[in-house]
């Protein structure tokens, strides 16, 4: 009975907290509800509760029930440490772990580790937007150069918080301070040195930094009355660039009210007489300009004697009925490194004296393109090139080629530009084999094709230009030649084999499917060979082949084009690019008769300046360049309105008449970068050419097209200024 006792007491659990024996099968103590089993540290299988090693494993269970104690002790000690120095983040981190914790002995922990995390959690929320609105304020004290301010405010964020956003504010915050603390000692060292030359700039930036600054405040007005001092000087004196530059060392930031005005004074005058000793020919511009320098340069003889000059020059302008009075002489040299001149009068083309030919003697070179479109009806074309060639033109565009005579006695060429229709007739003198311009008109359109709303629009603006020409011009009977504009027009050149006509044609069809994206069939097209007995000068390396001009437009688009001519009742026997007339004119005109031998041929460049594009030409007997700027007087117009802060219509009023302008050197200001553009254009294109035909020099460039008389264009192109 003894034994059997000692057996029923070893198989009873007795609770470690209240003493009661437990049935094994329980798990929790029946009388305190005390758990009676517990995980072994080591290997994980229960042990009776209280029991001292592991009956498995035989580990110490109090043992590592205490390091383990311990160790959730110490991680929860670390995770305060880590939240007091704002380290959230990490905190949470470390008490993540204590909070798995499963083991009844680690229970208290595990529980206290997650009311830590809420807790920390929430503070973290709460310091971050603390620390988010604290650097909000402190890069809004660095905006406003309260550099101190923001660097206190940002020394209470804890380092932690926002840590990247704010290294940032504060490396600027390093790079303002210094830069301030150098700017101050070099100002400091002028002062001593007695050096003020230059301060104005480094004044302007240390005021930029800090605008509170009183001693660069009082420097500021010290230097700014010194200059203002020696500009009045210049300006009684008459030295008007001088004291223009001394003013202009004033940053506007620090202007005072009597130095801008005087500046802007010095300014005008300075940009009146530039013109005015600089203009290459006397226009309404000009003089109107004259007077007003007058009226602002009283006592000065220098330009006395230009005034006298130019009221002579006034006199004899009002005297002929066309073209410029030459003005100031031309420079030595030019920017583009040949002469430059605006085309007054074509060489080999007669203007008949009557009053229907008034608007191309006075401005020829805004009728070059269609000079060239009449020249190339006459068949008296450098290049003959005809988008309406036959077995691509439409059936009454043949009929009309098939009917029209050998000989022509006249003929039209039309250029209808984005601003107006140029129309000019012209026929042939066999005796001096030279063209004839008989009768020219500038049709202005009721507003620019490029402010047009559709083409619709676009179409009746034309249609209405032409049936002005026809209400006061005959033209039926005489063969007319379109130009086509250069935007719908693709011109590619490559070298062909010599051969035959017949040949020549299968030759370039074949090369023209290869440079052309387009099938043939949805194409007009025409080429031009130089070579091959076609020209006088030959190819510099001596080779037999042909170089080869190919122009082509999309067959719908010129289709819709000539409809307006036909809508006005205009039959149009030829169409030609303006870019291959105004090489043609470019060819008859300024260059020397081809009879003058390969010798003979160099390239001029002519710049059209239209309303909407720029073409620059560079033409030669046997070669041709062609390039499109996007630069053009509607880009003025913008630029006067940016400029000047006028309305459309005012800002294309001034651009025709400068004179009326309130400030003309602000006009310079706002067109000069324009015209730089054309002319660097220009220049890139010559270089093109000389690299292609370095034995074609180019020998002199022609300004073209109305832009091109706009007052400043011509002077530029002179003396690039």
């Amino acid at each position: 009975m003894i034994a059997e006792m000692e057996d029923i007491q070893a198989t009873e659990l007795i609770c470690p907290k209240c003493s009661a024996s437990n049935s094994p099968q329980r798990k929790y103590c029946a009388k305190c509800g005390f758990l009676l089993r517990e995980p072994c540290f080591n290997c994980g299988l229960a042990c009776a509760a209280g029991d001292e090693f592991c009956g498995s494993c035989g580990a110490n269970v109090a043992r590592a029930a205490a390091d383990r104690i311990a160790e959730a002790e110490a991680a929860i000690d670390n995770a305060e440490r880590l939240a007091f120095s704002c380290r959230f983040d990490e905190a949470i981190a470390v008490l993540s772990a204590v909070s798995k914790h499963t083991h009844s002995r680690l229970a208290e922990y595990a529980e206290r580790a997650k009311t830590l995390t809420n807790l920390f959690s929430v503070e973290h929320t709460r310091t971050r937007k603390a620390a988010e609105t604290t650097v909000a304020e402190a890069e809004r004290l660095f905006a406003d150069c309260d550099y101190e301010g923001a660097a206190a405010l940002l020394q209470k964020v804890p380092p932690p918080m926002l840590a990247e956003r704010i290294a940032d504010l504060q490396g600027r915050l390093d790079r303002r301070r210094e830069e301030v603390a150098e700017l101050v000692m070099d100002l400091q060292r002028s002062l001593q040195e007695k050096r003020l030359d230059g301060t104005l700039p480094k004044i302007e930036r240390l005021l930029m930094l800090k605008p509170d600054h009183s001693r660069a405040k009082a420097l500021a007005e010290r230097v700014q009355q010194s200059l203002v001092a020696a500009a009045g000087a210049e300006l009684a004196a008459h030295r008007y660039d001088r004291a223009a530059g001394l003013l202009d060392q004033i940053p506007d930031a620090l202007l005072s009210p009597r130095a801008k005005i005087l500046r802007l004074r010095a300014r005008e005058l300075a940009a009146l007489a530039w013109n005015l000793r600089n203009a290459p020919v006397v226009d309404r511009t000009l003089l109107a300009l004259a007077e007003r320098l007058e009226g602002l340069a009283e006592g000065d003889a220098s330009l006395s004697k230009l005034f006298d000059a130019l009221r002579d020059r006034k006199r004899l302008l009002e005297q002929q009925s066309g073209g410029p009075v030459a003005w100031a002489r031309p420079p030595q040299a030019t920017p583009l490194g040949v002469p430059v001149a605006w085309l007054a009068e074509f060489k080999r083309i007669e203007c008949l004296d009557s009053p229907r030919t008034i608007d191309c003697k006075r401005n020829p070179g805004r009728f070059a393109v269609a000079c060239g479109l009449g020249l190339a009806a006459l068949g008296q074309a450098a290049m003959d090139i005809d988008l309406l060639a036959l077995g691509q033109a439409g059936v009454m565009d043949r009929m009309n080629k098939f009917l029209r005579p050998k000989s022509v006695r006249a003929a039209w060429g039309l250029d209808v530009g984005s601003g107006a229709l140029k129309a000019v007739k012209m026929s042939w003198n066999a005796a001096s084999k030279r063209a004839v311009v008989e009768d020219a008109m500038l049709v202005e359109h009721a507003k620019p094709l490029h402010h047009a709303a559709n083409e619709i629009e676009e179409n009746k603006l034309i249609v209405e230009s032409l049936n002005k020409l026809l209400a006061t011009r005959q033209i039926k009977g005489d063969r007319v030649c379109a130009g086509l504009p250069g935007c719908m027009s693709l011109c590619r050149q490559f070298d062909v084999p010599s051969a035959g006509p017949r040949q020549a044609r299968k030759l370039v069809e074949y090369e023209t499917r290869l440079h052309l994206n387009y099938p043939l069939d949805q194409l007009v097209w025409d080429y031009h060979l130089f070579g091959g007995g076609e020209s006088n000068c030959k190819k510099p390396n001596g080779g037999g082949g042909m170089r080869t001009v190919l122009v082509a437009a999309k067959l719908k688009a010129v289709e819709r084009f000539l409809e307006s001519y036909r809508q006005a009742g205009l039959s149009v026997e030829m169409l030609q690019p303006g870019f291959i007339a105004l090489h043609n004119l470019l060819t008859h005109a300024c260059l020397p008769p081809a009879e003058s031998g390969p010798t003979d041929c160099p390239a001029v460049v002519g710049v059209d300046i239209g309303c909407r594009s720029t073409n620059i030409v560079v033409s030669a007997a046997d070669s041709f360049w062609f390039h499109g700027c996007g630069v053009a007087g509607e880009h003025v117009t913008r630029a006067l309105l940016a400029e000047l802060k006028l309305g459309r219509a005012q800002a294309e009023q001034l651009k025709r008449s400068l004179e009326s302008a309130e400030s003309f050197s602000a006009v310079e200001r706002a067109v000069t970068p324009l015209f730089e553009n054309i002319l660097q254009e220009t220049r890139h294109c010559m270089a093109l050419q000389t690299a292609e035909r370095p034995d074609r020099p180019c020998r002199q460039v022609f300004g073209l097209g109305g832009g091109f008389a706009m007052h400043g264009v011509f002077r530029y192109f002179r003396r690039g200024k």
